[in-house]
């Protein structure tokens, strides 16, 4: 394979995610990390009317970002749900009955 077929400018550096030398995957990296659902926000919104046009780039930026909130609501329940249970019970030192969670009693 010859260097231009490694490195093919459209593939690797295409022209819709640049924007005053800056490369759209060099701030993803930058502020998403691994996240994958804020790092195709990022990526659409960046894009944003260069590539097709700015409203369906938009919306697909939306489509990742409701995702993320979605996800975010599910991780803050497991955490809120955690939390309203008393640290589990084992009476049994040497490990013969299995502990258990109990739930705190809630005050009306």
């Amino acid at each position: 394979m010859s260097p231009e077929e490694i490195f093919n400018p459209i593939v690797h550096s295409p022209p819709h995610y640049k924007a005053n030398g800056l490369e759209a995957i060099t701030v993803i990296e930058a502020f998403a990390g691994g996240n994958y659902l804020r790092g195709n926000a990022l990526k659409y919104l960046l894009r944003a009317g260069r590539k097709i046009d700015a409203i369906q780039d938009l919306q697909k930026a939306i489509w990742y970002i409701e995702r993320e909130i979605m996800n975010q609501r599910q991780i803050e329940f497991a955490i809120n749900e955690r939390a309203n249970r008393a640290p589990p019970v084992c009476p049994d030192v040497d490990g013969d009955i299995w502990c258990k969670e109990v739930p705190l009693e809630r005050e009306s």
